[in-house]
């Protein structure tokens, strides 16, 4: 029994991330204004172009069953509204039976269609007044529902634009596939987890919650984000306006703000306006990146995480080198060589860029210096003694 329970909990598993990678397909065809849906229930739905229904099984597609009649009867239910539809696909892994007529939908015209259904019911009731059970299968059931007269006209404009894909590779070969025709850009090493990352935003918990709907914008921003952090490529620092940077530098007051105190108190008043331009600078970039969707704020956060942690550990060293130095002065004179030794040094890069500008890095470090006492557990200073 737990064997059982096992292999249907792994095959539900699979035919969902099947689903979603079909959904992930479907996202890259998405304009801007466009929107997909994902149910629960197999479905794909581009909003007012296409709705799909996926199916992952393993036996044929034959003329009576349940996956391609119940499809039907899903598509015609009142709640379901087909004539906001251009097309109805039934995407399915399986293959057609060897006497399916169903094999020749895609090229029948509609009245064609229609016969064969009424063909395949005709032969499904022949079979059950033979076999004399007291109740139909389930396939007949679903047959006599779809061809109910009250459902007639319908069923002719629901037909009309269905589709049968059929043969469609198995969950391993489509991924495979995916990372062929969309991820050639993505250095080799990463692939999976840019794959994780994308079936991580469309089964995001916020995502389901608020209607499992995402829009084409929201695709195409998440696309850049990993392909920024995944390409294998030199990935350049966007530009911005310097001149008009460095004018606002001169109109602003900012002796007041905790960074500017912390570089007077060592006597590198003189390097105020120099970190002032590093931070607008730093604020300029961040905004370009993040609004470009080529990073995200965890990104950035790694970043300053990164640039603290470092400054605090070469603060320290520092500290225990200058230990015997008890002279006021010289301890602030030490303070500002540590100032420009840590602004001259070679610059980490961000993320997989690989001109981080020196300004970026250190607006970052001035930035660090402005945050409220507190934010993080050790505060950022210049100075060299406690």
């Amino acid at each position: 029994m737990n064997k059982k329970l096992d292999f249907d909990a792994t095959k539900l598993f699979e035919a969902l991330k099947y689903q979603i990678l079909v959904a992930m397909e479907y996202c890259h065809t998405l304009a801007d204004g466009e929107e997909l849906w994902i149910e629960v229930s197999g479905d794909v739905t581009v909003a007012k172009r296409q709705q799909i229904e996926v199916k992952y099984y393993d036996d044929d597609l034959t003329d009576s069953h349940q996956n391609f009649w119940n499809t039907l009867n899903n598509w015609l239910k009142p709640e379901f509204a087909h004539h906001q539809y251009q097309s109805l696909v039934l995407l399915t892994t399986q293959n057609f039976g060897a006497k399916a007529r169903l094999a020749e939908w895609d090229a029948m015209t509609v009245e064609k269609r229609i016969a064969i259904l009424e063909e395949i019911r005709g032969e499904a009731e022949a079979r059950h007044t033979v076999s004399r059970k007291s109740q139909p299968s389930k396939s007949l059931e679903l047959q006599r529902k779809v061809l109910s007269p009250e459902r007639r006209m319908d069923l002719k404009n629901a037909v009309e634009k269905t589709r049968i894909v059929t043969d469609e590779s198995r969950l391993e070969q489509r991924i495979t596939r995916y990372k062929r025709e969309h991820l050639r850009p993505i250095y080799t090493g990463c692939v999976d987890s840019y794959l994780d990352d994308m079936f991580g935003f469309l089964t995001a918990t916020k995502l389901i919650s608020e209607g499992w709907k995402i829009s084409g914008s929201d695709f195409t921003a998440k696309v850049r984000e990993l392909t920024a952090r995944y390409m294998f490529k030199t990935i350049r620092f966007p530009k911005i306006d310097r001149s008009a940077i460095e004018k606002k530098v001169a109109q602003l007051d900012v002796e007041h703000r905790l960074f500017a105190r912390k570089l007077t108190e060592i006597d590198a008043g003189d390097h105020i306006l120099e970190a002032i331009s590093d931070i607008l600078h730093a604020e300029s970039y961040m905004s370009e990146l993040i609004g470009g969707y080529e990073a995200n704020r965890l990104d950035l956060e790694g970043y300053f995480e990164g640039q603290h942690k470092k400054h605090i550990f070469s603060r320290k060293a520092e500290i225990s080198r200058l230990y015997r130095d008890k002279d006021f002065e010289s301890l602030k004179a030490n303070s500002k060589a540590f100032l420009f030794t840590r602004c001259s040094r070679d610059v980490e890069e961000f993320c997989t860029y690989t001109d981080t500008p020196i300004e970026f890095r250190n607006g970052v470090d001035q930035m660090l210096a402005d945050e409220e006492p507190g934010t993080r557990r050790d505060e950022f200073h210049w100075r060299l003694w406690a």
